[in-house]
């Protein structure tokens, strides 16, 4: 897997594009083109955590901050 950026092009090749927290959706809504067919979606929408809304960001956490986002 390799991560890249979002492209317009996705939001007519891809029939939903998931973010890992709200400034990304609001930067996601922002690009979106006129023609764009891709829903707009936080992930943790779709995996059942309705405890949160935005996936926490571990980078400069502690490996327990890792495995805590992994789970």
């Amino acid at each position: 897997l390799r991560a890249r950026n979002v492209r317009p092009s996705d939001f007519t090749d891809f029939d939903v594009i998931l973010a890992m927290d709200e400034s990304h959706f609001r930067a996601l809504h922002a690009m979106k083109p006129e023609n764009a067919t891709a829903h707009i979606a936080l992930h943790l929408d779709y995996c059942g955590m309705t405890e949160r809304t935005d996936v926490p960001d571990p980078y400069y956490g502690s490996q327990s901050d890792f495995d805590y986002v992994y789970d």
